[in-house]
């Protein structure tokens, strides 16, 4: 149910017992504090109350129904998918909600529940997870905020301002190239201002290509860990490729084929984090079905 996208933070749980029976985690912060939801919904067309269009930014972690619908084998699943989303559609629209509330629910009780939550579930094998969001108290503050006071995560960079500078002065990895800090000492900004100098230096002087030889690694840790074409995700490829046969009562090998090519196979994606996710899925479903099919 988790997607098998977050296998990597298994590697994690080693690291947990010395911070004892307990720590405290950020995991899910995003939804309850962080406006990324808004931040989604600010981005994309439609109607942001519909449950099409929740469904269309889901639908990236997994299978689009369409193409689900043409790799399973109709003989056995018969018109599932469209029951399926039908009886999702009913519970996103359950009548005794808020409108405005439908999306968040949806959001928790799906991608929360199962993409992120799965990672909470495998981290307590080393230590216990205590999420601050589960808080009653937090949950009050955050509902008094304005919208706009959390979306972009607002009000959580500016709480890490006032409240914790020298948090604010390090590195802050947003999953891009761009690390600057919150607050940037003076030493940094120094450090950035000659670094574009000498990038401009060397375009100069011709040494452009030489640093970008230098630099062709991927610095960016999650599209490191989610790349399907990289060197990890490639050793589970390999794995799970001697039980692929094993699906043939469930999918038409022909469309996995196409879908999911062989190990060694290059594929080209728009976004490597989450426009693998599907295929990560059946990768998934491959080694599992080495004991349960």
């Amino acid at each position: 149910t988790s997607g098998f996208s977050t296998i990597h933070t298994w590697g994690a749980i080693e690291h947990l017992p010395p911070l004892g029976s307990g720590f405290v985690t950020g995991y899910m912060a995003d939804m309850i504090a962080g406006g990324s939801l808004l931040a989604s919904g600010a981005t994309r067309h439609g109607d942001p109350l519909s449950f099409d269009y929740w469904v269309s930014l889901q639908k990236r972690r997994a299978i689009d129904s369409l193409l689900l619908k043409r790799l399973l084998r109709r003989n056995v699943f018969g018109d599932m998918v469209d029951s399926t989303l039908e009886r999702v559609r009913s519970l996103y629209e359950k009548p005794t909600l808020v409108p405005a509330q439908w999306p968040w629910r949806f959001w928790l009780a799906n991608n929360e529940r199962f993409h992120t939550g799965a990672v909470l579930w495998r981290l307590s094998f080393g230590s216990w997870p205590v999420l601050p969001v589960l808080d009653r108290e937090v949950l009050n503050v955050v509902g008094t905020l304005p919208a706009q006071s959390l979306a972009k995560r607002r009000a959580q960079d500016e709480l890490l301002r006032t409240r914790f500078p020298r948090l604010a002065r390090l590195d802050l990895d947003r999953n891009s190239h761009n690390t600057e800090p919150l607050l940037p000492s003076r030493a940094y900004r120094f450090k950035q201002r000659l670094g574009r100098f000498k990038k401009r230096l060397g375009r100069r002087i011709g040494f452009q290509r030489l640093q970008q030889s230098i630099h062709t690694g991927e610095r960016r840790y999650f599209y490191r860990m989610y790349d399907f074409n990289g060197p990890g995700w490639r050793a589970i490829r390999r794995r799970a490729e001697p039980h692929r046969e094993r699906l043939s009562g469930l999918f038409e090998m022909d469309e996995l084929a196409a879908f999911v090519p062989e190990p060694e196979a290059h594929i080209e994606l728009r976004d490597g984090i989450l426009d693998s996710s599907g295929r990560k899925l059946l990768v998934g479903l491959m080694l599992w079905s080495e004991e349960h099919l």
